[in-house]
């Protein structure tokens, strides 16, 4: 099975992967269901993806690159074609996205891929571009855990651009309170969110959340040490742009 991404972009989906599928209209394609089910976020998150991966190639010459959640590969396919690094890690522990992200890249040079453990990956050279592509993330999670903060700081330490996704728009209304706590800010909207998630990574690491594009479910922020305010949130109207191409 493929996956056609914004019209440009495929991915190829092994088909022996996963658990097998009793919908008779997939049957021999173990992503399909899930993929089916998830066709709007996907195509949602690769706008966005590729609007901001374009907004990066503007601002500076990206020569290395990190993901540490490869999925796949949906997004590292978006970055080869814009950016084209010389360098590119994409890690996944997860066995069928691995082979998922070998049948589509490991054949291009200078990508590396790690099927292993992300969180205990540590940088030792500096990256251009370091993208976390989590299932479900907010500022609460840097606030939570000494093993997280110890990993953040690493990306941190060696990375020119971060690239985060944030699933606290989802829920923003249910938490705001908790926001409020942590901050000791007045929080009323998702932009006095950002404001004080912006200020509170510039006095962890000195850097700001400098575009944050979003739509109903998740938002990407583009953090960096050269923004010292936000530049710019948007929300993307919801689109499918993401197609599957055969089952078998």
């Amino acid at each position: 099975m493929k996956v056609m991404i914004l019209g440009k972009y495929t991915i190829e989906i092994p088909q022996e992967q996963g658990k097998p599928i009793t919908n008779k209209r997939f049957i021999g394609s173990p992503y399909a269901g899930y993929l089916k089910g998830r066709l709007s976020d996907i195509s949602n998150e690769s706008f966005i993806i590729e609007h901001i991966t374009r907004l990066i190639a503007k601002e500076h010459k990206v020569n290395t690159i990190i993901e540490y959640f490869g999925g796949l590969g949906i997004c590292s396919k978006i970055f080869q074609a814009i950016l084209k690094p010389h360098r590119h890690i994409i890690i996944d522990w997860d066995t069928n996205c691995f082979e998922t992200l070998r049948t589509n890249l490991g054949n291009l040079n200078g990508v590396e891929l790690l099927n292993q453990n992300a969180m205990k990956y540590r940088l030792n050279d500096f990256v251009d571009l370091a993208f976390l592509d989590f299932d479900k993330f907010s500022v609460l999670h840097l606030d939570e855990r000494a093993d997280v903060n110890r990993w953040f700081n690493n990306i941190f330490s060696w990375s020119k651009y971060i690239l985060i996704s944030d699933s606290s728009i989802a829920k923003f209304h249910l938490n705001k309170q908790t926001y409020r706590d942590l901050f000791d800010k007045t929080i009323n909207s998702f932009e006095d969110y950002l404001s004080c998630f912006s200020n509170y990574l510039f006095g962890l690491y000195g850097y700001h959340i400098g575009y944050c594009y979003h739509f109903s479910r998740c938002s990407f922020l583009l953090i960096a040490r050269r923004y010292q305010s936000l530049q710019e949130m948007k929300k993307f109207n919801e689109k499918k742009h993401v197609k599957l191409i055969g089952s078998r």
